[in-house]
């Protein structure tokens, strides 16, 4: 019997992605460092790398790594409290669903970066419980985050609802043992996301969709 939903963050809840590509990209132009949109991809939802990962791998120092990531990290900041990047249907959906699932919200970013986000919303208020990345080990696609989330929820894998748009989180929740329904995210609409046990549209379709599974 279903009684948990594990919500992904970035892609499903806020629509942050396009806004990181388009900061990362400035912060590597201004060191002089080519930065493709298939970087961004391999990066940001395929590995766990991240752009400290990536740029290691390319050769830079650690002072070009921390030079960049505070550059960013301020610009991301300022850019996302002036731009209202949750999905609309986040507040309405999560209070519907609410009355019948536990809610938890699992992401791969620390949670200043995840209240930031949530600046002028009352999503985290609706969760039972937000696991953020300092909770756990080893970032998507490893299943920590979502053994957390299980741990934090006190079920089963077999009782829970796993909601993700990326490669890496649908691998990090199978691996956890728990069924995944894949939100395709346009910003990231050419990778392979058929890892998935099911495949809604939209945010929105969700309530409609977890009464098909009644």
């Amino acid at each position: 019997m279903l009684k948990v939903l594990l919500f992904d963050n970035d892609g499903v809840l806020a629509h942050t992605e396009e806004l990181l590509f388009v900061l990362n990209n400035k912060c590597f132009e201004e060191i002089g460092i080519p930065y493709t949109r298939k970087d961004f991809e391999n990066h940001a939802f395929i590995t766990n790398l991240g752009t400290t990962g990536f740029m290691k791998n390319i050769g830079c120092s650690d002072a070009q790594i921390n030079t960049f990531r505070n550059n960013r990290n301020l610009l991301w900041q300022n850019a996302v409290i002036q731009t209202n990047t949750v999905d609309p249907e986040a507040e309405t959906v999560l209070s519907n669903l609410k009355t019948t699932y536990r809610i938890g919200i699992i992401t791969n970013i620390n949670r200043e970066n995840f209240t930031k986000t949530h600046h002028s919303s009352s999503v985290p208020d609706l969760a039972d419980f937000v696991v953020t990345r300092e909770d756990y080990n080893e970032g998507k696609p490893s299943p920590d985050s979502y053994l957390k989330g299980l741990e934090m929820a006190k079920c089963n894998a077999s009782e829970a609802l796993v909601i993700e748009d990326s490669p890496r989180g649908i691998v990090a929740a199978k691996t956890a043992g728990i069924k995944v329904v894949v939100i395709p995210n346009p910003v990231i609409k050419n990778l392979d996301v058929s890892g998935a046990d099911y495949k809604i549209s939209s945010l929105s379709e969700l309530p409609h969709f977890l009464e098909t599974l009644a």
